[in-house]
């Protein structure tokens, strides 16, 4: 039986001491299909987990994934815009999938969350609870994570 994976993440290490936000066009934004299009064979997490995926044959689908380089707080719009993104996709497709993986950094901090990360982990976890499923998440962080 092959299984549906929902994929999607956010990467940011925010220097809290730096006065200018990180927005939202700082970030390089990937939605749907892009997401496995542009990293595979990039070498980067979100292409080990496509090339382990495809291995397994399983189908991915893709969420949206934002990433800038480290920089300061980032601003509400660009969290806005993570969360619209992600939960609408989500939403469009709860009930088929098995599992939700998520590339994350577990530094980013937001205008309004001292703990993006684990904040949207909460939030995944009552939209399921929500919704009355239960399935794993899973997220790849960076070893200086603060979750």
């Amino acid at each position: 039986m092959t299984k549906n994976i929902f994929l999607s993440g956010i990467y940011h290490e925010t220097h809290t001491f730096l006065s200018q936000p990180t927005t939202l066009k700082d970030f390089i934004i990937y939605k749907n299909d892009d997401v496995v299009d542009k990293n595979t064979g990039n070498g980067s997490p979100m292409d080990g987990f496509i090339d382990y995926a495809t291995k397994q044959n399983w189908n991915i689908i893709s969420g949206i994934q934002m990433s800038a380089r480290p920089s300061g707080i980032v601003d509400e719009e660009s969290e806005n815009y993570f969360d619209k993104n992600f939960f609408e996709k989500l939403e469009n497709n709860y009930e088929k999938i098995d599992a939700i993986f998520l590339i994350l950094h577990g530094a980013m901090v937001s205008k309004n969350h001292d703990d993006f990360e684990g904040d949207l982990l909460e939030k995944i976890k009552n939209f399921l609870s929500k919704k009355n499923i239960n399935i794993p998440i899973v997220a790849v962080l960076d070893l200086h994570a603060n979750v």
